[in-house]
């Protein structure tokens, strides 16, 4: 569930391709995630399209 709220965000036309802050700091206003930073630069990591 956290990697396909991350992806999400991540893809979406508003935040899409925001980088590693950006992600983080929008997560963080509604979600606590443990381990979010980690989460997200292994997502933005094993990014094709950046």
């Amino acid at each position: 569930m956290r990697l396909d709220l991350i992806k999400e965000l991540y893809e979406s036309p508003k935040y899409g391709y925001a980088g590693i802050e950006e992600i983080v700091r929008q997560l963080s206003k509604v979600f606590a995630i443990p381990r979010m930073r980690t989460k997200v630069q292994e997502i933005l990591g094993n990014c094709l399209a950046c």
